[in-house]
Order: structure tokens, then sequence, then C-alpha cells
């Protein structure tokens, strides 16, 4: 990962899978090709950005932002944190070393920030949505990787979570319609672990279904919403028992403690 600088028009931040600028004029987002000339070209100090642990984030400042998002949307009371238990097994059974493992709880913790720009009305229709209102809806994969730039360092790491995680392995998803091992590993992980999460939880527009039923539809998705060896990962550790132990731990955690009271360099218990 590198942090490239900044150019007189666009902030720019590079990934795995090629840099991202964001205009700052216009508050555009574009997702380019990895480039050379971008980590060699005149005008950018390329410097490696190493991956972020939690210890060096301030928790409050990360429960701020969750409470924004569920506060916004309250439907989705939960659903960050139970995604960020969700995506742990995940990284585990893929073989992720420790140091790309710190990072995966910030990611899934503040993948849906985008929301946040999002009209609530929209958010909290009990219908079907418009094609319009659909639109606006997708516009939250960017809105969130646009505000985690601007946040600075701190939160780089869940850029690719915000900005992939509604891409789809066959090519049909947003904002970006890449497919396959195009999409960063990241929203390839977090894919799964989103829908599952989502399928299992009341919506405004639907009830929850049975785990069993999500995992059927994980399974048959395999290759097409979803990435083969991610989704066989989160089905050996359901099989395994670690999805269960990590769902029941999830119902006791409580936002409000997120954050409080933890001296600056100490993990929380999330």
């Amino acid at each position: 990962m590198w942090r490239l600088g900044r150019e007189p028009d666009y902030l720019v931040w590079g990934g795995e899978k090629g840099p991202i600028l964001l205009g700052s004029s216009t508050g555009s987002i574009h997702h380019c090709p990895a480039r050379e000339d971008f980590q060699r070209g005149e005008g950018y100090a390329a410097e490696p950005a190493s991956l972020v642990h939690p210890r060096n984030v301030r928790r409050d400042a990360i429960a701020v932002l969750v409470n924004a998002i569920e506060a916004h949307d309250p439907s989705i009371y939960g659903h960050p944190r139970r995604v960020a238990h969700l995506v742990q097994p995940i990284g585990w059974a893929l073989g992720w070393e420790e140091e790309r493992m710190s990072t995966i709880e910030i990611g899934a913790l503040l993948h849906d920030l985008g929301k946040i720009v999002i009209s609530d009305t929209i958010l909290k229709k009990p219908g079907p949505l418009t094609e319009e209102e659909y639109n606006e809806v997708k516009r939250h994969p960017e809105a969130g990787a646009r505000l985690l730039i601007a946040g600075g360092p701190p939160l780089e790491a869940a850029i690719p979570y915000a900005l992939y995680h509604h891409e789809r392995y066959d090519g049909q998803g947003y904002p970006y319609g890449l497919a396959g091992e195009d999409i960063p590993i990241e929203g390839r992980i977090l894919a799964v672990a989103d829908a599952f999460e989502a399928m299992i939880s009341d919506r405004p527009y639907r009830k929850r279904m049975e785990p069993e039923l999500a995992l059927e539809i994980i399974e048959r998705s395999a290759g097409s919403q979803f990435d083969p060896k991610v989704a066989a990962a989160f089905l050996k550790a359901w099989e395994a028992g670690h999805i269960q132990a990590l769902l029941e731990r999830s119902r006791s955690d409580k936002l409000k403690d997120i954050g409080i009271g933890i001296p600056t360099g100490k993990l929380a218990t999330l």
C-alpha cells in the first residue's frame, strides 16, 4: 500500500489494485489500473504506508463513527460490530499474517461509513427502492472512501473494505464492476461477511432468515456473487463452530462501551 501524497486537484491513495484519485473540487473518486508512473512519477513523494494496528487508533474516534452510522440508520444497529466479528475467521482461514489481521476489524466496523450521506428516508424505506433511490444507495462505497481518505493514515486501512464490499465476483457489482481477483481481497472478504449478517438480520423491507438458509445462499453464490475461496473459508469456519461463537459474543457487545474509558494505545474488546 502506498500513500502518494497530493497534487493540485487530487488526493491520491494507492492500493494493491492501483491508485484511487479523489477530486478535491468535485468530490469525484476514480479507481485506476495499477500504473508505474503513479509510484515513480514526478511530483510524488511515494512512501510505504504501514498497515495500521488498532492499538494505534483511538477507539473512541472509531466509536464516534460507528455511532454516526447507526444513528443515521437505526435498522442496522449492531451490524458493524457483528460484521467485524464475522470477518476474522475468514482472515484466519486464508492464512493472513498478524499485521494484516490487525486491520480487518477497523475495515469491517467502518465499511458502511458512506451511508451517512444517503437520505435516511431511503435507508428506512419499508418497500422496494425505485431505480433512482437504488442509484443513490450505490453512492455509499465511494462516499465512505472519501471520508476515510480525509481521515488520514489512522483510517486508511479501512478504505478497500468500504470501497469494494459491493463488488461481485462475476463483475455485476458496484461501484466499478470489477470481477474476480481484480477486486481487492478486502472487498471479497467483506462481501461474504456483510451479506451473511444482513441476511440473518431484520431490515425495514424484510424479516431475517434462518442462518442455515443464508449459508445455502452463500454456497450457491460462490463463483457468482462471492469469491469461491472466501465463501469456502466462511463455510468451513461455520462448520467448525467459529461463526456461531462470534455471533454469540457480538450479542453482548454494547456500542456505548466501545472506546469508553480505554487509555490511548490499549485495544478495546469489541
